[in-house]
C-alpha cells in the first residue's frame, strides 16, 4: 500500500511485506489469486504471493481491509517451503519524512507502557524508537493516526540515512543475531492496523479533491552559486574519442573525479588514463584515494611526481575506516601536498551519508567533507527512486550540523551502488552496477531532481555518474551494452547528458528557489545567468502531468525533451541542441504546460 492520506495530508508512505536474504537483498513478490470486494463504505483485498530466489521459497497469504471509520488492516501468514538464512521477514511501515520529521508522537511498548517522543528533525544515526507495539502521530488538529503491530517486536530506523525519505518501522530487532535460520515448515503471522483517533473535520476531508495541475513558483532571491559540477572517469579502460571529448567539453565541468585504490595492481595505469583524459578536457583532477598504509601514499607521491597531473583536491579514504578520521587526512597531506601544492584535502564516506552520520565529526586538517549517494539501497521501483530526491535534501541539512562550517562535496551520485573497486572493472560487476533507466528519460528526470536538491542545498561541489559507457552520461564512440537488456549505439548520448549541457552552457549562474505544490510529481531547477533566467522542469511520474509556472516573465522560449524527440536527442545531440524552441507568452504571469511521462522542459525568459 502506498501514500495513505487523510485529505491532503500523507499519513503512511508505504506498507509492505518483505523477505530479505542474508545479504539484505529484498526478494520480489509473484502475486496471484487476487480478489477484491468493495462497496461505498469498505473494501477487502485478498491475495497470495511467492518469494523465490536461490534457496529461498516463501509463500504468503494476505488480506487488506478498510472501513468508513478510516481503519485499514493488513494481515499476513507466511509459510517457509524451504530452509534458508534470512535477515528479516515481515511487515515494514514507512512514515513520510516530510510530514513527520520534528513532530510529536506517542509510542506504546510491548509491556503496555507509553512514551512521548518526537520524530527526529535531523537524520538520526541510530534507531530513534525501540520495542514498538504501536506508534501514533498527529495528522490534523486533534486527529492522531495510530499504527499497531502484532506478531513480532518492531523498532524504527531513520531511512533518510540512505536518502529514503521516510522513517521505517520493521520487525526483528537488529540487536538479535542475523542472519537467522528459517526452517522449512515454519510459519510467520503478522498484522498491522492503521486507525484514526479523534474527530476529523469536514474541512480536512474536503481537501481531498481531484488532482489538479502542479503549480511551480520561482523565487527571485538567489540562494547562492551553482555547485561545481563534475563527472567521474569511467570504471572500465575506455579512452575518449575526439567526438567524446568535444561533447564533454561542452558541459563546462569544474573537474574530473578519479578514484584510485592503491591496493590494486593497476592503479598507476588508472592514474595515467585519468590524467590523460583530464588534460584532454582541460580539467583538473580530484583524486579519491583509497589506501591501507603510509607506504601506499608514498608510492602515490612518487607516481604523481613522475606523471605530473593537475590535481586540485584529494579525497582521503583509509580502508580501515567507514568514515575518514583527521589522522589520515593529516598523513595524506604530509605525503601528497608537495606533489600538488594548491590541492585541498578532505574526506568523509565513500558509501552513504550513514557512515558520515555515525562517524566522528571532522576535525583539524579537513578542507571539505563529502559522501556518496545512490537511491537503490532499500527499494528499486520507479516511484521509490523518485521519493529519494527529498531524502537527498535531508542529508545536506543534517550534514551541515556535523561538518562545522566546512564545504560539502557530494558524490559520486549514481543511480545504483557503484562497483566495490575502482578501475578496470569486470563486465559482470559493471553490469550489476548499471541501471538501464540511466539511459532513459527517467534517468534524466531523476538527475534534474537531484541537481535541484543539491544546488538549493548549497553544496560546494557535486560529482555525478561517469563520462562514458554504461555508467556515464553518454555511450561514447565505443557504444554501451548491458547483456540481455539493451545496447546503445556508438556515438549516442543519454537524455541526462542534455540536463548537464543545459546547465553548463550558461556559465556562472546563481540558483533561484523553486517551489512545487507536489514535489513528488515535478522537479525544477532555476538559474539566473548573464543572459536572463532559465528554468529546467522534469515530470517525476509515469503519466501526463499538467504544470502551471508562475512568476517567470511575459515572454518565454520553451524546448521539450520527451518521448517524441528523445531518440533524436540521443542519436543527433548537436542537431537537437541547435533547436531554439518555441516562443510562448504567459497569461496573467503564468504558463500552463502538459508534460508527458518523465518529460523535461527548458524555459528561458527574455
Amino acid at each position: 500500500m502506498r501514500c495513505i492520506r487523510l485529505g491532503e495530508r500523507e499519513v503512511v508512505r508505504r506498507l509492505y511485506l518483505a523477505v530479505r536474504d542474508q545479504e539484505w537483498g529484498t526478494l520480489g513478490h509473484e502475486v496471484h489469486d487476487l480478489h477484491l470486494e468493495r462497496d461505498a463504505a469498505s473494501f477487502r483485498l485478498s491475495f497470495q504471493a511467492e518469494d523465490r530466489r536461490g534457496e529461498v521459497d516463501f509463500h504468503w497469504q494476505a488480506s487488506i481491509s478498510g472501513d468508513a471509520q478510516g481503519t485499514i488492516a493488513f494481515s499476513a501468514e507466511g509459510l517457509a517451503r524451504s530452509s534458508f538464512w534470512a535477515n528479516r521477514i515481515g511487515f515494514c511501515l514507512l512514515h513520510p519524512g516530510g510530514e513527520c520529521a520534528g513532530r510529536d508522537c506517542m509510542v506504546e511498548h510491548s509491556d503496555g507502557s507509553r512514551q512521548s517522543g518526537r520524530f527526529p528533525l535531523y537524520i538520526a544515526p541510530h534507531q530513534p524508537f525501540l520495542d514498538i507495539r504501536a506508534i501514533a502521530h498527529e495528522v490534523a488538529p486533534g486527529v492522531w493516526a495510530e499504527a499497531r503491530f502484532q506478531g513480532d517486536i518492531f523498532e524504527m530506523e531513520d531511512q533518510r540515512n540512505w536518502t529514503d525519505a521516510s522513517f521505517k518501522t520493521y520487525s526483528r530487532p537488529l540487536s538479535l543475531p542475523y542472519p537467522f535460520r528459517v526452517e522449512a515448515g515454519s510459519v510467520v503471522r503478522q498484522s498491522v492496523r492503521i486507525s484514526l483517533q479523534g474527530q476529523v473535520s469536514a474541512g480536512v476531508l474536503a481537501a481531498a479533491g481531484a488532482p489538479g495541475p502542479v503549480s511551480v513558483a520561482v523565487g527571485q532571491a538567489p540562494l547562492g552559486p551553482l555547485p561545481r559540477l563534475a563527472l567521474a572517469v569511467a570504471s572500465g579502460s575506455e579512452t575518449l574519442s575526439e567526438r567524446d571529448s568535444v561533447r564533454l567539453r561542452a558541459l563546462r565541468l569544474s573537474h574530473l573525479h578519479l578514484e584510485l585504490n592503491l591496493g590494486q595492481p593497476a592503479w598507476r595505469e588508472r592514474l595515467r588514463l585519468g590524467a590523460a583524459q583530464a588534460r584532454d578536457l582541460a580539467l583538473p583532477l580530484v583524486i579519491a584515494t583509497v589506501f591501507a598504509d603510509e607506504a601506499e601514499l608514498a608510492a602515490l607521491r612518487q607516481e604523481l611526481e613522475r606523471q605530473r597531473p593537475h590535481v586540485c583536491a584529494f579525497a582521503v579514504f583509509h580502508q580501515g575506516e567507514p568514515c575518514t578520521s583527521s589522522r589520515w587526512v593529516r598523513v595524506a597531506r604530509r605525503h601528497l601536498q608537495e606533489s600538488a601544492p594548491a590541492a585541498r584535502f578532505g574526506g568523509g564516506s565513500r558509501d552513504n551519508f550513514t557512515e558520515l552520520n555515525r562517524g566522528q565529526a571532522p576535525g583539524d586538517g579537513f578542507d571539505f567533507v563529502g559522501y556518496s549517494l545512490n537511491p537503490q539501497v532499500h527499494a528499486f521501483d520507479n516511484a521509490s527512486l523518485m521519493e529519494t530526491l527529498e531524502g537527498q535534501a535531508w542529508t545536506i541539512s543534517s550534514a551541515r550540523r556535523l561538518v562545522r562550517g566546512l564545504p560539502l562535496a557530494v558524490g559520486p551520485v549514481t543511480l545504483r551502488k557503484r562497483p566495490a573497486s575502482a578501475g578496470d572493472v569486470e563486465p559482470e560487476a559493471l553490469a550489476r552496477a548499471a541501471d538501464p533507466r540511466q539511459m532513459s528519460l527517467f534517468g534524466a528526470a531523476w538527475t534534474l531532481g537531484s541537481l535541484q536538491r543539491l544546488a538549493e542545498g548549497g553544496v560546494e561541489a557535486a560529482t555525478y555518474y561517469e563520462t562514458v559507457g554504461c555508467l556515464g552520461v553518454m555511450a561514447g564512440d565505443a557504444g554501451a551494452r548491458l547483456p540481455g537488456l539493451l545496447a546503445v549505439p556508438a556515438g549516442a548520448v543519454y537524455p541526462l547528458y542534455h540536463v548537464f549541457a543545459d546547465i553548463g552552457e550558461l556559465g556562472d549562474s546563481l540558483v533561484l528557489p523553486v517551489v512545487a505544490s507536489d514535489s513528488l510529481k515535478v522537479a525544477g531547477l532555476a538559474l539566473r545567468h548573464a543572459g536572463g533566467t532559465r528554468l529546467l522542469l522534469a515530470s517525476l511520474v509515469p503519466k501526463e502531468q499538467e504544470v502551471v509556472v508562475a512568476g517567470f516573465g511575459p515572454l518565454l522560449r520553451l524546448r521539450r525533451l520527451d518521448e517524441g524527440n528523445a531518440e533524436q536527442a540521443m542519436l543527433a545531440p548537436e542537431v537537437f541542441r541547435a533547436q531554439a524552441g518555441e516562443v510562448l507568452a504567459s497569461k496573467d504571469g503564468s504558463l500552463r504546460l502538459s508534460l508527458p511521462p518523465y518529460a523535461l522542459a527548458r524555459l528561458d525568459s527574455f
